[in-house]
């Protein structure tokens, strides 16, 4: 065996029950050893795998093997689990190259990736720079987009998720750390702990790996469960180096690299391997059952001949939301029509100056949870407008996002109040010990959605409950105050002391006001997301309008229209362009006096004449001098036509509803009532 100084590089790889994909990985790395032809060794650590991975690895004479059972029973009782940083120590301790390199059982090199990368380690240290490691860029199949490779990095620091190690780096920090982490955040963490001996680790110039992300889908949750607790430690070890307010405990760079050698092809070509198939089988039938509706959605909806005539008419139309939103400059569009006038525009600019910084000095300092908007296009414009209404308003305001840490936003901004959602999507996004921790130190209220079973929450009282023990001090509802005290259900919040207070969606003044000289190109326009709950009544309201009249019908999740993003400021130019505006509530809205959807206050404020159903509470919230209204398909149709006939005539009724949105409907006033209770609360 060549003696230490002789070896340039140790390859280094854990495996547990996944001889397959080791194969294939093994392979990768003997081509990538066969390239660099120089001393080189590569080490495995077994984790005590049953599938014939350990009769396969004493065959190969090549490897450095070392087997390590980390699970099931020795005499009767159950083995130890010992952690990732244990199990790797093993392989690193022992190796004996220059350089150690770093890569997962489910990895394939793109070729030339390792000479690559000492090449440029190895100049970097003849310059003089002290280099601890290189990262290389990688990325996960079956997830692939396009050409974009990734590193990671923890406060603004690139750590190596795949990559080279200088080894005497690894020594001067006594390698991975065994004992705090049981496997997620250990690699995060000895790089920051190289970085802070004073090493450098920086990103590959040409180094890339693609790493298959569910070759053993059980493990992959086993080790999953635990991550919660790692992250907890990870960020209590190293908050200290979150320095300002902007920086983010996990982020990434991103590069685009086109494999020319296509190694992906490899995993593309796994895709019958029963593991795989299965674990998909898996994920689409979970999908599935969370769709309502979903065998009317599957046969009416997604091969539905309504779905083909806009597809048809969008393509006679050459419609592109992309295309259609640079044609147009915000309010500089030429055309012949001249409605947004000089008393309308003095409306707005009232209510403008009205609340501009009417709350400058509000004692509350306020987190908003704010979705991404491909997460929750509803949501997101929901909190999204509360965010802009209260920052215009002078109120202290932030966002929190799935992105941010809150305890970084607790250190640098310093809330007084959070608002969020209940509900899981939006809880799962943030640490109740952080806001626990913060509570016992500073003044701080948190405001939960007041969301009740039926809309696909956990039981009611057992949420209350525990919320109860200090977690959330108020609920808050778009739902109308009607509704609240028609349905008995809310009465349980009140059984637990809760008030519920009321922010009905609105119109935000900041986006939604008309075009100004704007030409009429459309018929109509309708911008929702797609969803279950639309679905009947969008063909059964629209199918005829669709199949006789020119229009645009798009929005998150429609097939034609599938990389539709929320933009206010692009919404209110489409509107613009329609002579209707179409509106359908859900079948709840319908029913139940509980809300009018935000389409029609934005429909109001943008001046777009209004076609909508029937909802519930319509009535209490606008005239019917405002916009036209219909109980039925039938009526609904005859009004479109009435409107395209007279709509020359029919300017008093845009008129009367931007008034009526501006006069009561926008979200100052929701917020100034809401910033009001709360004060009194």
């Amino acid at each position: 065996m060549n003696s230490q100084k002789n070896k340039v590089v140790s390859i280094v790889l854990g495996t547990y029950n996944r001889l397959f994909f080791l194969k294939l990985t093994i392979q990768s790395v003997r081509k990538e050893l066969e390239l660099l032809n120089q001393p080189c060794e590569i080490i495995v650590i077994d984790g005590g795998s049953t599938d014939g991975t350990i009769k396969w690895l004493i065959e190969q004479k090549d490897i450095i093997s070392i087997i390590q059972h980390n699970r099931g029973f020795w005499k009767g009782k159950e083995i130890d689990r010992r952690s990732w940083g244990y199990f790797m120590n093993l392989g690193f301790k022992i190796s004996q190259g220059k350089f150690v390199c770093m890569v997962s059982d489910d990895c394939l090199f793109v070729p030339g990736s390792l000479k690559n990368g000492l090449i440029q380690f190895n100049d970097l240290l003849e310059k003089g720079n002290k280099i601890g490691g290189i990262a290389f860029f990688w990325r996960e199949y079956p997830f692939v987009e396009s050409e974009n490779y990734w590193v990671g990095r923890t406060f603004e620091k690139v750590f190596i998720n795949h990559g080279l190690f200088l080894r005497q780096a690894l020594e001067d920090v006594d390698y991975i750390d065994e004992d705090s982490f049981h496997f997620y955040h250990a690699d995060g963490d000895l790089s920051l702990k190289i970085i802070e001996k004073g090493y450098q680790i920086l990103p590959a110039d040409n180094s890339y790996i693609e790493h298959y992300s569910h070759a053993n889908t059980q493990l992959r949750t086993t080790n999953f469960s635990k991550q919660k607790a790692d992250f907890l430690k990870f960020k209590e070890k190293w908050f200290h180096l979150a320095v300002h307010e902007r920086i983010k405990i996990g982020d990434a760079i991103f590069k685009n690299f086109a494999d020319s050698k296509h190694t992906i092809d490899y995993y593309k070509n796994l895709s019958s391997n029963n593991r795989v198939r299965d674990f998909f089988k898996k994920v689409i039938k979970k999908l599935i059952s969370l769709v309502k509706n979903r065998e009317y959605y599957e046969k009416n909806f997604l091969n539905d001949k309504f779905i083909k005539k806009i597809s048809i008419q969008n393509k006679k139309n050459s419609f592109s939301i992309s295309n259609l939103v640079l044609r147009f400059d915000n309010d500089k569009v030429h055309g012949d029509e001249h409605f947004y006038k000089s008393e309308l525009k003095e409306i707005r600019e009232e209510t403008l100056s009205t609340y501009d910084d009417i709350y400058k000095g509000y004692s509350e300092r306020i987190l908003i949870h704010v979705p991404e908007d491909q997460h929750s296009p509803a949501g997101y414009s929901y909190f999204n407008n509360l965010y802009q209404t209260l920052n215009f308003m002078g109120v202290p305001v932030e966002k929190f996002q799935g992105s941010d840490d809150l305890d970084i936003k607790f250190k640098f901004f310093k809330p007084t109040l959070f608002l969020s959602s209940d509900h899981e999507s939006y809880l799962s996004q943030f640490d109740w010990t952080s806001i626990l921790k913060y509570k016992e130190k500073n003044q701080f209220k948190v405001g939960l959605t007041a969301s009740l079973e039926e809309y696909g929450n956990s039981p009611l009282y057992s949420r209350l409950e525990d919320y109860s023990n200090g977690k959330v001090d108020f609920f808050y509802s778009f739902r109308t105050s009607e509704y609240i005290e028609f349905r008995k259900e809310y009465d349980l919040f009140k059984t637990f002391n809760y008030r519920i207070f009321n922010i009905e969606f609105a119109c935000n003044p900041l986006y939604h006001y008309p075009v100004e000289n704007n030409k009429k190109e459309f018929d109509f326009v309708f911008l929702a997301s797609n969803n279950p709950d639309k679905v009947k009544r969008v063909s059964k309201y629209f199918s005829k309008i669709v199949s006789q009249y020119n229009g645009v019908i798009a929005g998150p999740w429609w097939p034609f229209t599938k990389n539709f993003r929320i933009n206010p400021e692009q919404d209110r130019v489409i509107y613009s362009m329609a002579k209707v505006g179409l509106n359908l509530s859900i079948p709840e809205q319908i029913q139940f006096p509980c809300e009018l959807n935000e389409r029609t206050y934005i429909l109001a404020a943008c001046g777009i004449l209004q076609l909508i159903d029937n909802p519930c509470i319509l009535s209490k919230r606008f005239s019917p001098e405002s916009l036209f209204h219909s109980k039925d398909a039938s009526e609904y149709f005859k009004n479109f036509m009435f409107i395209l006939k007279n709509y020359p005539d029919l300017t008093h009724i845009r008129t009367n509803a931007f008034k009526e949105a501006y006069k009561k409907h926008t979200t100052f006033h929701r917020m100034e009532k809401f910033l009001l209770e709360l004060r009194s609360h």
